[in-house]
Protein backbone atom coordinates (compact mmCIF):
# COMPACT_ATOMS: atom_id res chain seq x y z
CA UNK A 1 0.00 0.00 0.00
CA UNK A 2 1.18 3.52 -0.70
CA UNK A 3 -0.35 5.05 2.43
CA UNK A 4 -2.67 4.50 5.36
CA UNK A 5 -5.73 5.85 3.56
CA UNK A 6 -6.49 2.46 1.96
CA UNK A 7 -7.26 -0.15 4.61
CA UNK A 8 -7.58 -3.21 2.39
CA UNK A 9 -6.27 -4.70 -0.85
CA UNK A 10 -6.64 -2.18 -3.68
CA UNK A 11 -5.86 -3.39 -7.21
CA UNK A 12 -6.55 0.04 -8.71
CA UNK A 13 -3.95 1.63 -6.44
CA UNK A 14 -1.42 -1.11 -7.27
CA UNK A 15 -2.02 -0.73 -11.03
CA UNK A 16 -1.45 3.02 -10.75
CA UNK A 17 1.88 2.48 -8.95
CA UNK A 18 3.01 -0.03 -11.61
CA UNK A 19 2.26 2.52 -14.35
CA UNK A 20 4.20 5.16 -12.45
CA UNK A 21 7.18 2.81 -12.04
CA UNK A 22 7.05 1.92 -15.73
CA UNK A 23 7.15 5.60 -16.73
CA UNK A 24 9.94 6.37 -14.24
CA UNK A 25 12.28 3.59 -15.37
CA UNK A 26 11.53 4.16 -19.07
CA UNK A 27 13.01 7.67 -18.77
CA UNK A 28 16.17 6.00 -17.44
CA UNK A 29 16.41 3.47 -20.25
CA UNK A 30 15.45 0.39 -18.29
CA UNK A 31 12.37 -1.82 -17.94
CA UNK A 32 10.46 -3.22 -15.01
CA UNK A 33 11.75 -6.70 -15.83
CA UNK A 34 15.33 -5.41 -15.78
CA UNK A 35 14.70 -3.81 -12.40
CA UNK A 36 13.09 -6.98 -11.07
CA UNK A 37 16.11 -9.05 -12.12
CA UNK A 38 18.32 -6.50 -10.38
CA UNK A 39 16.33 -6.94 -7.16
CA UNK A 40 16.58 -10.73 -7.44
CA UNK A 41 20.34 -10.45 -7.90
CA UNK A 42 20.64 -8.26 -4.81
CA UNK A 43 18.19 -9.95 -2.43
CA UNK A 44 17.57 -13.41 -3.94
CA UNK A 45 14.66 -14.79 -5.94
CA UNK A 46 11.30 -14.38 -4.18
CA UNK A 47 8.47 -16.84 -4.81
CA UNK A 48 4.98 -16.44 -3.34
CA UNK A 49 2.22 -19.03 -3.77
CA UNK A 50 -1.28 -19.62 -2.42
CA UNK A 51 -2.87 -23.03 -1.85
CA UNK A 52 -6.51 -23.56 -0.82
CA UNK A 53 -8.09 -26.67 0.68
CA UNK A 54 -11.88 -27.07 0.69
CA UNK A 55 -13.95 -28.53 3.52
CA UNK A 56 -17.55 -28.47 2.27
CA UNK A 57 -20.68 -29.59 4.06
CA UNK A 58 -22.03 -29.10 7.55
CA UNK A 59 -18.99 -30.83 9.10
CA UNK A 60 -16.49 -28.70 7.17
CA UNK A 61 -16.16 -25.94 9.75
CA UNK A 62 -15.56 -28.44 12.55
CA UNK A 63 -12.81 -30.14 10.55
CA UNK A 64 -11.13 -26.81 9.81
CA UNK A 65 -11.24 -25.85 13.50
CA UNK A 66 -9.70 -29.19 14.48
CA UNK A 67 -6.96 -28.84 11.87
CA UNK A 68 -6.16 -25.28 12.98
CA UNK A 69 -6.04 -26.49 16.61
CA UNK A 70 -3.43 -29.02 15.52
CA UNK A 71 -1.35 -26.38 13.74
CA UNK A 72 -1.58 -24.13 16.81
CA UNK A 73 0.44 -26.77 18.67
CA UNK A 74 3.36 -25.68 16.49
CA UNK A 75 5.72 -26.99 13.84
CA UNK A 76 9.39 -27.73 14.44
CA UNK A 77 10.27 -28.12 10.76
CA UNK A 78 8.61 -27.47 7.41
CA UNK A 79 9.87 -28.83 4.11
CA UNK A 80 12.97 -30.12 5.89
CA UNK A 81 13.90 -26.68 7.23
CA UNK A 82 13.91 -25.41 10.78
CA UNK A 83 11.02 -23.25 11.98
CA UNK A 84 12.81 -20.44 13.82
CA UNK A 85 9.81 -18.34 14.85
CA UNK A 86 6.04 -18.67 15.11
CA UNK A 87 3.52 -15.83 15.27
CA UNK A 88 0.07 -16.75 16.59
CA UNK A 89 -2.55 -14.05 15.99
CA UNK A 90 -5.34 -15.84 17.88
CA UNK A 91 -4.86 -13.77 21.06
CA UNK A 92 -4.08 -10.64 19.02
CA UNK A 93 -0.56 -9.58 18.05
CA UNK A 94 1.36 -6.38 17.29
CA UNK A 95 -1.72 -4.24 17.78
CA UNK A 96 -3.79 -6.34 15.38
CA UNK A 97 -7.18 -7.79 16.43
CA UNK A 98 -7.64 -11.44 17.37
CA UNK A 99 -7.64 -13.71 14.33
CA UNK A 100 -7.15 -17.43 13.72
CA UNK A 101 -3.93 -16.93 11.75
CA UNK A 102 -0.57 -18.63 12.15
CA UNK A 103 2.73 -17.54 10.61
CA UNK A 104 5.79 -19.77 10.65
CA UNK A 105 9.22 -18.41 9.73
CA UNK A 106 11.76 -20.94 8.45
CA UNK A 107 15.44 -20.95 7.54
CA UNK A 108 17.50 -23.40 5.50
CA UNK A 109 21.12 -23.45 4.44
CA UNK A 110 20.55 -20.79 1.76
CA UNK A 111 16.79 -20.38 1.78
CA UNK A 112 14.38 -18.57 4.07
CA UNK A 113 10.76 -17.51 4.12
CA UNK A 114 7.44 -17.99 5.83
CA UNK A 115 4.19 -19.94 5.77
CA UNK A 116 0.85 -18.41 6.77
CA UNK A 117 -2.12 -20.66 7.50
CA UNK A 118 -5.65 -19.42 8.11
CA UNK A 119 -9.29 -20.28 7.46
CA UNK A 120 -11.02 -18.27 4.74
CA UNK A 121 -13.38 -15.64 6.06
CA UNK A 122 -15.92 -16.21 3.27
CA UNK A 123 -15.54 -19.81 2.07
CA UNK A 124 -15.21 -23.29 3.65
CA UNK A 125 -11.48 -23.35 2.92
CA UNK A 126 -8.13 -23.36 4.65
CA UNK A 127 -5.51 -21.23 2.94
CA UNK A 128 -1.73 -21.57 3.01
CA UNK A 129 0.48 -18.72 1.81
CA UNK A 130 4.07 -19.79 1.11
CA UNK A 131 6.86 -17.23 0.66
CA UNK A 132 10.37 -18.40 -0.26
CA UNK A 133 13.60 -16.51 -0.86
CA UNK A 134 16.41 -18.47 -2.54
CA UNK A 135 19.38 -17.96 -4.86
CA UNK A 136 17.36 -18.45 -8.05
CA UNK A 137 13.95 -19.50 -9.39
CA UNK A 138 14.75 -23.20 -9.62
CA UNK A 139 15.94 -23.34 -6.00
CA UNK A 140 12.89 -21.39 -4.78
CA UNK A 141 10.47 -23.68 -6.64
CA UNK A 142 12.17 -26.78 -5.20
CA UNK A 143 11.84 -25.44 -1.65
CA UNK A 144 8.24 -24.36 -2.22
CA UNK A 145 7.30 -27.82 -3.50
CA UNK A 146 8.85 -29.47 -0.43
CA UNK A 147 7.00 -27.12 1.91
CA UNK A 148 3.69 -27.68 0.11
CA UNK A 149 4.07 -31.46 0.30
CA UNK A 150 4.98 -31.30 4.00
CA UNK A 151 2.03 -29.04 4.84
CA UNK A 152 -0.41 -31.25 2.94
CA UNK A 153 0.87 -34.34 4.75
CA UNK A 154 0.35 -32.63 8.12
CA UNK A 155 -3.05 -31.31 7.04
CA UNK A 156 -4.22 -34.77 5.96
CA UNK A 157 -3.04 -36.29 9.24
CA UNK A 158 -5.02 -33.69 11.21
CA UNK A 159 -8.01 -34.16 8.92
CA UNK A 160 -7.97 -37.93 9.54
CA UNK A 161 -7.87 -37.32 13.29
CA UNK A 162 -10.82 -34.93 13.05
CA UNK A 163 -12.84 -37.47 11.05
CA UNK A 164 -12.05 -40.26 13.52
CA UNK A 165 -13.11 -37.97 16.36
CA UNK A 166 -16.43 -37.25 14.62
CA UNK A 167 -16.95 -40.95 13.94
CA UNK A 168 -16.27 -41.89 17.57
CA UNK A 169 -18.61 -39.19 18.81
CA UNK A 170 -21.45 -40.38 16.56
CA UNK A 171 -20.87 -43.98 17.63
CA UNK A 172 -21.16 -42.99 21.27
CA UNK A 173 -24.36 -41.10 20.60
CA UNK A 174 -25.82 -44.20 18.96
CA UNK A 175 -24.68 -46.43 21.82
CA UNK A 176 -26.25 -44.14 24.38
CA UNK A 177 -29.59 -44.57 22.65
CA UNK A 178 -29.53 -48.38 22.98
CA UNK A 179 -29.06 -51.02 25.69
CA UNK A 180 -25.31 -51.45 25.21
CA UNK A 181 -23.98 -50.50 28.63
CA UNK A 182 -20.86 -52.68 28.60
CA UNK A 183 -19.88 -51.77 25.07
CA UNK A 184 -20.72 -48.13 25.75
CA UNK A 185 -18.41 -47.94 28.75
CA UNK A 186 -15.58 -49.47 26.75
CA UNK A 187 -16.18 -47.16 23.78
CA UNK A 188 -16.54 -44.15 26.05
CA UNK A 189 -13.16 -44.75 27.66
CA UNK A 190 -11.53 -45.20 24.24
CA UNK A 191 -13.21 -42.03 23.02
CA UNK A 192 -12.08 -40.00 26.03
CA UNK A 193 -8.50 -41.25 25.59
CA UNK A 194 -8.62 -40.32 21.90
CA UNK A 195 -10.09 -36.90 22.67
CA UNK A 196 -7.14 -36.13 24.95
CA UNK A 197 -4.81 -37.02 22.10
CA UNK A 198 -6.37 -34.68 19.54
CA UNK A 199 -7.28 -31.70 21.74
Amino acid sequence: LTGSYVRDKDAVNAAFMICEMFAYYKTRGTSLLDKLEELYHTYGYCLNTLHSYEFPGSAGMGKMNSIMAGFHKGLETVGGMQVVKTEDYLPGLNGLPKSDVLKYFFEGEKESGSVVIRPSGTEPKLKAYISVTADDKAAAEKVEAAIKADLEKKLNELKDKAEKYDGAQKELENLQKGDYKTKYESEHKAFEDYKKDVT
